[in-house]
């Protein structure tokens, strides 16, 4: 193949950083035909360490008309809003999205001026942007770009949640030493001002479920952690001793479904309206026992000793 190369803005192609390169066929490829595109000569990084050698195969379209560039139908989750062919978690001051194209794209997604960018090779999208005004109405625009140049626009209007409370999942105790799913907790944080009501709270293991409901009229104090724990839960049978006065929310005979899993799973707890107020993902590594996966001050999540009512 002949090819021209040059360099290029990463910014403008939809990359974030680095330094980019773009390469220009001088001659029309062959439809359905495989091709091979390999370096002959060493790529180094900025500090002369040897990269891999790219090595990528791909066979052209049969077709010399390719379809339209177009959204592919995505199941959004139980707190999205389908809008337009994407999925969208609107929270008060950011909005994430979620889309599948049916092709590689490179998309940039503009809300009230605060900007995100993608270069999706499998069409999949997964774009946020945040800083931006709570409660108010704002036009949300998604563009697409695919490799051959075709442009695919979707606008909207949004409107951002009323200031959500700041109760967070600090930590959740998966894989007890003792007995399961009884030995288990999640830990709620009230990192606001305000003493909020927990009532109508859910806390769920899917994100396609409303999940477990707080029915009790419990108050979340300021500064205050508390433990939501099963019906059997023992304060005194936690080796890593649970501070006198920390409040337990007895939730049933197990927390989520079935208890939490060692493997660990997707928590998500969402306020009385079902907005989606904090999150703690899958780990790379399963808990092992006596271990939680633990959010820090700044906000990290980890797999840690286990602390219950006590903040990392």
């Amino acid at each position: 193949l002949l090819l021209s190369v040059s360099q290029v803005d990463c910014q403008r192609i939809g990359w974030p950083e680095g330094y980019c390169l773009a390469f220009e066929l001088l001659e029309p490829l062959q439809a359905n035909t495989l091709y091979r595109v390999k370096n002959t000569q060493a790529v180094v990084d900025h500090t002369g360490a040897v990269l891999p050698v790219i090595d990528v195969a791909f066979t052209t379209s049969p077709s010399l008309v390719p379809d339209a560039l177009a959204l592919e139908d995505l199941e959004c989750l139980y707190d999205e809003v389908a809008v337009d062919g994407l999925c969208l978690l609107i929270s008060d001051d950011s909005v994430s999205m979620r889309a599948r194209v049916n092709r590689p794209v490179r998309a940039w997604l503009s809300v009230d001026g605060q900007d995100d960018s993608q270069v999706a090779a499998r069409g999949e999208l997964a774009m946020r942007v945040v800083n931006l005004p709570v409660d108010q109405e704002l036009s949300l625009t998604l563009r697409m770009m695919d490799l051959a140049g075709n442009e695919h626009v979707v606008a909207t209007v949004i409107k951002t949640h009323a200031a959500l409370p700041r109760i967070v999942l600090t930590e959740t105790r998966d894989n007890p030493y003792g007995e399961e799913p009884e030995q288990e907790y999640i830990e709620l944080y009230n990192a606001g001002d305000a003493t909020v009501s927990l009532q109508g709270f859910t806390v769920s293991d899917d994100p396609h479920r409303e999940g477990q409901r707080i029915d009790a009229d419990v108050a979340i104090f300021p500064g205050e952690a508390l433990l939501l724990v099963s019906d059997a839960f023992d304060p005194e049978a936690v080796e890593e001793a649970v501070p006198p006065g920390t409040r337990l929310i007895r939730m049933g005979s197990s927390l989520v479904r079935s208890g939490l899993s060692n493997a660990g799973e997707p928590i998500l707890l969402r306020d009385a309206e079902g907005r989606r107020v904090s999150f703690i993902p899958v780990l790379q590594d399963a808990a092992r026992e006596g271990e939680c996966r633990s959010r820090s001050a700044t906000g990290h999540i980890a797999l840690r000793p286990c602390s219950p009512g006590r903040l990392h």
